[in-house]
């Protein structure tokens, strides 16, 4: 008898523990991850097809043949992408961090409100 109350007793603590850590193990949507590998798939290619890259700040000022200026940054909690300093096209939501850091590569790093870490490298090609 006892056995059996002591067994009770631990499954029914062992479901309330659960139940309270489960909202906290969520993974990221993967719909979230989609936009985001979307995302640096588009950057890449925006990056590859430009004349010169500039990184400033988080900022990532990308200077096009036909002589446009577009900028891709963080503001609040989205990452925008602006030509010529107009617009306010919103490429990703829900982002607390934006990193772009440049060494032989461009390395970025985006951090969501539910803090999954994104991370992607765009090497340059030289001209020439």
């Amino acid at each position: 008898m006892i056995e059996l109350l002591l067994t009770i007793h631990v499954t029914i603590l062992t479901t309330i523990l659960l139940s309270m850590l489960i909202p906290y193990m969520k993974p990221p949507s993967s719909y979230q991850s989609f936009q985001i590998y979307q995302f640096f798939g588009s950057l890449e290619k925006e990056i590859q097809t430009s004349q010169h890259v500039y990184i400033n700040d988080d900022t990532l000022s990308i200077h096009t043949l036909n002589g446009d200026i577009i900028t891709i940054s963080q503001y609040q909690h989205v990452i925008r992408r602006q030509v010529n300093g107009r617009g306010h096209d919103i490429l990703l939501r829900d982002v607390q961090t934006f990193t772009i850091t440049e060494e032989e590569q461009i390395h970025i790093t985006i951090e969501t409100k539910e803090e999954a870490l994104f991370y992607d490298t765009v090497t340059l090609f030289q001209s020439g």
